[in-house]
């Protein structure tokens, strides 16, 4: 792999499908680059331009790319505490939330969102708002089938009620789907509504540079209320996260300034 072969491999998705690598940490994209390279055989870079001339194979090194670790109620601890104090503090100045959960992957999240929205009986103000930039993945979200490694942190109960067996696999059911709005967005470029009580964010900026997540961070900040919660992955950091008016109020979790 040079780096001139990278560049232009770079330049080319950047211009040619608006997936602009240079956001990202370069070691993971270059892993996971080589990775599918290998997977199938492609000795370098002209090779791989080649090889994604059509679109549905540059979709699918796009999707590739575009890093997808998710299953539901990834931390328990962190989502009880959303249950228990996080939802009672937004509910006590409106009864009915909006919610966006970005980067929501293969919507194990929006689905475990939902699923405690239902247990505290917590409305919202229209579906969970969940996006992400890969196609595939929004695709199996849309059609809730999971396995049941995806959902080993849901317990027996919360199977019984919100799932259906299918083939050794588990289905969302039709209520639970109903709460979730999927759409395809890139949460650094694309334009991002206003007026959220809660933003879920969790391990996706992990992935990104320092300035990517200075973006992020400032976009989401714009986009919540005054008193409105961004929840976090357990591995990320934000340090510069006053810069934004953002305290924390617990780990993983801050509110923006304001009432």
């Amino acid at each position: 792999m040079t780096e001139q072969g990278y560049t232009q491999f770079a330049l080319l998705l950047k211009n040619e499908h608006g997936l602009d690598l240079s956001l990202y940490k370069e070691t993971q994209i270059k892993r996971r680059l080589l990775s599918y390279m290998s997977r199938h055989s492609i000795a370098d870079f002209k090779g791989l331009v080649h090889y994604i001339a059509s679109a549905d194979k540059r979709n699918h090194l796009v999707d590739y790319l575009d890093i997808n670790v998710s299953e539901f109620f990834r931390n328990p601890e962190l989502f009880a505490y959303l249950e228990q104090q996080v939802f009672p503090r937004l509910t006590a100045k409106q009864k009915s939330l909006s919610i966006w959960s970005a980067g929501c992957s293969i919507g194990a999240e929006p689905y475990s969102l939902a699923i405690a929205l239902a247990e505290t009986r917590v409305t919202l103000r229209r579906g969970i708002w969940a996006t992400d930039l890969d196609a595939g993945a929004l695709h199996q979200a849309a059609q809730g089938l999971y396995s049941l490694a995806d959902v080993r942190n849901v317990s027996s109960v919360r199977r019984e009620r919100y799932f259906e067996q299918e083939n050794g696999n588990l289905r969302v059911k039709p209520e639970l789907k109903a709460m979730v709005e999927f759409a395809r967005h890139d949460l650094l470029r694309d334009h991002v509504a206003q007026g959220f009580d809660l933003i879920v964010c969790r391990n996706v900026a992990i992935y990104f540079t320092e300035d990517a997540k200075l973006t992020m961070l400032e976009r989401f900040t714009h986009s919540l209320l005054p008193g409105g919660v961004l929840f976090v992955g357990a591995t990320e950091s934000y340090p510069y996260h006053r810069n934004f008016g953002l305290r924390r109020i617990h780990s993983c979790f801050f509110a923006k300034v304001g009432d």
